[in-house]
């Protein structure tokens, strides 16, 4: 039955169109309700996204990368799903969007707004300095930096100002070459290694 729901999912996924769309708010993706069992899906503003489609009980049902830079809409056709609450969820290389779709007759409803929505940290280099930026938060973040031999370099609870953090660090290539900082937010773990040289 599983792989029958798969199959009949990827079956309506196949039936997309890509047209060029403009855009103007600051979501990774925008929502609009097609025909009875259709969603329509814009990406406007980021590169790369990344969507998974979940049902109730949390197990994916159906994945795509999309790697356009352009404003592109797809249609997503749902026709072959049966009834019940399902959760498209899109992630980019900074932030994550969770949507809520209910599915009952045939006919479709989606939530245009996320139900739940999440900034990654974002970091940027320049030689063996680290700038880390995290936006939107709410509460305090736990931060630390360490080896590859789980030496700890930095290890702080840091608040954020006006919602935002920003930090910079210098990983000394003359005592690591590599390091890694991880960002303890909202009850999510973000990791990323840095090679120095």
């Amino acid at each position: 039955m599983k792989n029958l729901l798969k199959i009949g999912f990827v079956a309506g996924f196949t039936l997309f169109s890509t047209l060029v769309f403009a855009g103007n708010n600051d979501n990774l993706i925008s929502l609009k309700t097609g025909a009875s069992s259709t969603i329509n899906i814009e990406l406007a503003n980021a590169k790369n996204v990344s969507l998974y489609v979940y049902n109730s009980a949390d197990s994916e049902i159906y994945s795509e990368e999309i790697k356009n830079s352009g404003k592109i809409i797809k249609a997503y056709n749902f026709k072959n799903m049966p009834s019940g609450n399902y959760y498209l969820v899109a992630e980019s290389d900074f932030k994550v969007e969770k949507y809520k779709i209910t599915i009952f007759n045939g006919n479709v409803s989606v939530e245009k707004t996320p139900i739940e929505e999440m900034y990654k940290p974002e970091y940027s280099v320049d030689g063996n300095h680290v700038n880390l930026r995290i936006n939107d938060l709410k509460d305090k973040v736990k931060i630390s930096v360490y080896d590859l031999s789980d030496y700890v370099y930095y290890d702080v609870v840091q608040a954020p100002e006006n919602g935002k953090l920003n930090i910079k660090f210098d990983l000394n290539p003359e005592v690591s070459n590599a390091y890694v900082i991880r960002i303890e937010k909202d009850g999510e773990v973000f990791k990323q290694t840095f090679f120095v040289k």
